[in-house]
């Protein structure tokens, strides 16, 4: 939003927006005009300033200089359309986060799931391992085995179905609790 001393941005920053209320009385470094003339909307910008709150009581930053660090190459999908195409939000990560706070606060929630596995086991005296995810014979559950080819040894690795045959070779070897957060293919 624009007037000709007054520009408005909401800044998104660790899940939270906020209102940049860019006042040209405020401004210091630089020219106003020009130090907004090539902002644009999904552009990543710094800004230093005072926080304070808009007429309408809105917490806000009141900038003293704003800065473009990197520009949004593509234009952003309009906030009332959102991102739907499954094949675009899969094959740009990056955009589906941006666009969309459910994805983010996925990513959020499996963080702190992990976190809480975690140290309700190490709590418990457990140790957490990681065996390897690639082996030269397949091995684990009935499952048909992904296989990848090392170019440098010259070598076929099958991805691991299962990480229990490793986990049981620790416990014979007399790590008795032991646990794995990893990925199985």
């Amino acid at each position: 939003n624009q007037g000709a001393n007054m520009v408005f941005y909401d800044l998104f920053a660790d899940g939270a927006k906020i209102q940049i209320m860019c006042q040209a009385q405020h401004h210091k470094v630089g020219d106003f005009k020009e130090s907004h003339a090539n902002i644009n909307r999904g552009d990543i910008m710094g800004v230093k300033g005072f926080i304070g709150k808009s007429k309408t009581g809105e917490l806000s930053v009141f900038p003293e200089e704003v800065k473009l660090l990197t520009a949004c190459l593509h234009m952003l999908p309009k906030d009332h359309q959102g991102l739907k195409d499954t094949e675009v939000r899969f094959r740009k990560r990056y955009l589906d986060l941006m666009i969309n706070e459910d994805v983010r606060n996925t990513f959020y929630t499996r963080s702190k799931i992990i976190n809480f596995i975690r140290h309700y086991l190490d709590s418990r005296g457990f140790l957490e391992v990681e065996t390897p995810m690639m082996n030269m014979i397949p091995g684990g559950a009935t499952a048909k085995p992904f296989v990848t080819h090392h170019n440098e040894l010259n070598l076929d690795l099958f991805m691991r179905v299962a990480p229990e045959l490793y986990l049981k070779m620790l416990v014979v070897g007399g790590l008795d609790r032991v646990y794995e957060v990893g990925r199985n293919f």
